[in-house]
């Protein structure tokens, strides 16, 4: 697969000799996703592009919109899943707003193909509706560039930009071994912060202290 800036898809079964263009996506494409467990000869796949996510029964000729519990009229931040013969677990991100006062949006996970999405914002994972430090990297929480993997589908991490500098609910990199249902801060790259696990660069190694920027 070739996924494009302005969601054109391109596969190839051929080992490259001819490419077909798949219809019914739209958007910047972000990430593939193939479910293991579905039959070689109509091979499920998944796309996630910043206008939805998209589900291929058919081998990857054709998609559909997948987005059944996503927010309507949101855009797609982040996207990763894993898949083996057991199961198949899809992860997805769009920006947090405040409605009525509360935060939305934020983290989904989906472990049923695609057709049904959930939230999966538990109070381990930051939530908060308000920055706490002048140098936190907005006023709400925002969710960003999932990983995932084949070998634990249920384990996958999600960058969030935080609403406050020191932990907790800093700039860190979330862990979930539950398919969502929990998540733990793993990533301290301040040398002041008491968690700290990361090697220091030159740059930090000088200054006594680090910074957080958005991973590309």
């Amino acid at each position: 697969f070739i996924g494009s800036q302005s969601g054109k898809v391109m596969f190839t079964d051929d080992e490259g000799r001819n490419w077909t263009q798949a219809s019914g996506l739209t958007g910047r494409v972000m990430r593939f996703v193939a479910e293991h467990g579905s039959p070689k000869s109509a091979r499920t796949f998944y796309v996630g592009t910043v206008e939805g996510i998209f589900k291929s029964s058919d081998g990857g000729k054709t998609f559909r919109a997948s987005v059944d519990g996503l927010p309507t009229g949101r855009q797609i931040t982040g996207f990763a899943g894993g898949s083996n013969k057991k199961a198949t677990v899809l992860y997805a991100a769009v920006p947090c707003w405040l409605e009525d006062g509360k935060l939305a949006g934020g983290v989904y996970v989906s472990t049923d193909g695609g057709e049904a999405w959930r939230r999966c914002m538990n109070p381990k994972i930051n939530v908060q509706t308000s920055r706490s430090s002048q140098w936190a990297q907005g006023n709400l929480p925002q969710y960003r560039l999932f990983v995932a993997n084949d070998a634990d589908p249920n384990t996958a991490y999600v960058y969030c930009g935080g609403t406050s500098y020191f932990p907790p609910n800093h700039s860190t990199v979330y862990k979930t071994t539950d398919a969502g249902n929990s998540w733990t801060e793993v990533f301290f790259v301040d040398p002041r912060f008491k968690e700290h696990n990361v090697a220091l660069d030159w740059m930090t190694s000088y200054l006594k202290q680090s910074h957080v920027g958005g991973p590309i």
